[in-house]
Formats: C-alpha cells, structure tokens, sequence
C-alpha cells in the first residue's frame, strides 16, 4: 500500500434490491462478500475510525478502515457474520431519531421504508467490536441550517446514541458529506473528536480529522478497482464518478432555496 495512503471504505447498502434514484448506492451481498475476501486475501488490518485518530502517524502499514452510513437493516443480516468470519472491525454511523425506524430521508428516492437497526441491533454491532458514531438525529443537511438548529442536531445524535448505547460516542459523519467550517466547529463544540465527509479520496494520516475523506464504494465499483484501492495505487477523482457536475448543481440550487426560504446561510 502506498505509503501515507489509507484506503477508508464507504459503505451505505448491502442489498441487490434498490431504486432506480438509490441502485448506484447499494452493493450486492455477494459482492460485498467478495470484497472482504479481496481483504483477507491481502492480510489487511482493519480499524476503526477511533483507532485511525489515536493512531495519528503512527498507523500500521496495509490498514483498511470499514464504514458503513445511514444503520440499515443489513449491518446485521450481511455486514456482522461476513466481518465476525474474517475477523474484520468497522465503524457504524447511525441516525438517532430514526433507530429501529426506517429511511423516511430517503422517500424521494422510492427508499422511505428501508427498515434500518434497533437499539438491540446496535448494541449487539458494540459488543461484536464495532465502533457506532454518529450520523445526526434527522439526516439533515447540516450546512444549511443555522448554528442554533445544527449544533442541536449534531448534539442530539452524540447524546442519544450515548444513553442508548452506555458508552461514549466520539465520531461523526456528515449527512450528505456536506459540510463547511463552520459545521466542523460544531461537530467539535459537540464534543466528537473526528468526523468523516464523502469525498471519494484516500484518506492521509495529516488530514484534518474533522474532514476525513472517504472512498464510495457502490454497485458499479469492479473487482478491479477494489484492489487498486487496497493497494493505494488506484486513481480517484475529487467526487464520486458521475456526481461531479450532479453535486455542484444540487449544491447551487439547495443554497439558492436556502436563501429564499429563511435568508443568508449563517452558518454551516
């Protein structure tokens, strides 16, 4: 693996039923199962997003981290025994005011009653050494909103997934990836201690732990791609591909309502 290179993977569904708006999202179970052999196979170390922070630079050579956003249903039916038999860990991130509910974020896409993990679930994937972080309470747009209604729901997400799960909860991933400054000062003021965005990038041990760039691995990533991937040699652009021109314009125009519906955007 190329030195200074850690391949964080991003993972959302594991299912080979979705939308025509979600498919590019979802990756097949047996693909998924493929993949982890793929990492077995290279004698990777895999660690979680807590382990990376503490690491600093001092993380091993051929380190792998594993994530999984959004708490579907299938962290427990395909991802738990397919990391248990490899001996992998991962890292969680749940959306606290929709646990043992269902994906209602995703109604404009056809995916609104995707059935996501209970708290039991959730405890289960802790006891299993999986690390949980959090994703928000509502799966909002945080950038969007101002400092008031972000910081509380960012807040809310730390301290629910705290009280249901008895531990602490120190990571952070970004609805959507979106994020500015002034949003990662909040994740901060939360009291998180990292935070992960969606830039399909390798991550870097001087990254700013509160932008951590990950790679999206979807229904069309090849076998191929996959192992460049594990080697640090695979050539990534800035966004996911296909979604380049998509998030400049849904970027421009969610800003442009933004403005209309409650005035300037104060804060991340």
């Amino acid at each position: 693996m190329a030195l200074g290179r850690i391949p964080i993977l991003l993972y959302h569904s594991l299912t080979s039923r979705a939308s025509p708006a979600y498919r590019r999202f979802a990756v097949d179970p047996g693909a998924f199962r493929t993949q982890m052999d793929l990492l077995a196979e290279a004698g990777v170390r895999t660690a979680t997003i807590g382990e990376l922070v503490a690491l600093g630079s001092d993380v091993p050579p051929a380190t792998v981290a594993i994530t999984f956003d959004d708490g579907f249903a299938e962290l427990i039916d395909v991802a738990l025994p397919t990391l248990r038999e490899r001996g992998f860990r991962a890292t969680a991130y749940l959306v606290s005011g929709y646990i043992g509910g269902t994906s209602q974020w995703l109604e404009r896409d056809g995916e609104g009653d995707r059935p996501l993990i209970s708290w039991a679930d959730a405890r289960s994937l802790v006891s299993e050494g999986f690390e949980v972080g959090g994703h928000g309470d509502r799966h909002v747009a945080l950038d969007l909103l101002g400092s008031r209604d972000a910081f509380a729901d960012i807040d809310a997400s730390r301290r629910i997934l705290e009280d249901g799960l008895g531990r602490r909860v120190d990571t952070f991933a970004y609805p959507y990836g979106y994020h500015t400054n002034a949003t990662k000062a909040l994740v901060r003021q939360a009291g998180y201690s990292s935070a992960c965005g969606v830039k399909h990038a390798f991550s870097h041990v001087a990254d700013d732990r509160f932008a951590i760039a990950r790679i999206i691995v979807g229904a069309e990533t090849s076998l191929d791609e996959f192992a460049a991937w594990l080697r640090g040699t695979g050539q990534l652009p800035d966004t996911w591909p296909g979604e380049r021109l998509r998030t400049r314009v849904w970027r421009m125009a969610r800003r442009a309502k933004a403005l209309v519906d409650r005035g300037p955007v104060t804060a991340g």
